[in-house]
């Protein structure tokens, strides 16, 4: 008899544990754009998008975000020193697959872009958390040199029937589309929405876009 209450007692915990994962893996989107909302934390990609189907994951835009795809003369100078350093080719190698921060600065358009890369988390300022796909080795005296990432957000997942139109819209490219995400403190990000510009030139989202045309 004892067993037999035991083992339910285990049972019961090892379930309340799980359920409490679950619960904190669900409440991440939420800290992270309360975050954002709080330390003004919001960011917007140019992108341009693909219209995969995956049985598994059903109907959504891959996003190809500009900003993933960057050169070496687009970093600043300390980027070379944040890393190590082949002191033989004055070369620095920069890491595949391992978080790294990435410094964001505002252009006059309103988009972000990537202007340096860090090993650790910077004390202040605009950044996010992203991966390269590759390790590399840069030297500054190399500028053309290109780096590839891989953002956490470049899936955006629609209604089919949305996302067949956007994939169709010839004009989709002159609406300059936009990624908004969200950013914490610490770099993780999360999809705020994707947004183009209306015909009276104002930024929308891009399923409000959709039903107007639709509808039309």
């Amino acid at each position: 008899m004892k067993n037999k209450i035991s083992r339910t007692i285990i049972f019961a915990a090892a379930l309340a544990f799980q359920l409490c994962i679950f619960i904190f893996y669900l409440a991440i989107p939420a800290l992270i754009k309360a975050d954002a909302q709080k330390n003004n934390r919001i960011y917007a990609f140019e992108c341009e998008p693909l219209d995969p189907y995956n049985f598994m994951k059903g109907r959504y835009l891959s996003l190809s975000i500009t900003q993933s795809r960057i050169t070496v003369g687009e970093l600043d100078s300390q980027t070379f020193i944040d890393f190590d350093r082949d002191p033989q080719s004055y070369s620095v190698q920069l890491p595949e697959k391992k978080d790294l921060y990435l410094l964001l600065s505002q252009s006059q358009s309103g988009v972000w872009k990537v202007t340096g890369i860090r090993s650790k988390k910077p004390q202040s300022g605009d950044f996010i958390r992203a991966k390269l796909r590759y390790k590399i080795h840069i030297k500054a005296s190399s500028p053309d040199t290109r780096l590839l990432f891989d953002f956490p957000f470049d899936e955006y997942y629609m209604q089919e029937n949305f996302a067949k139109y956007v994939d169709s819209m010839p004009d989709f490219f002159d609406r300059s589309p936009r990624l908004q995400i969200y950013a914490s403190s610490t770099g993780r990000v999360i999809q705020k929405g994707l947004y183009v510009l209306d015909d009276n030139n104002t930024y929308i989202a891009i399923e409000d876009f959709v039903k107007q045309k639709i509808r039309h």
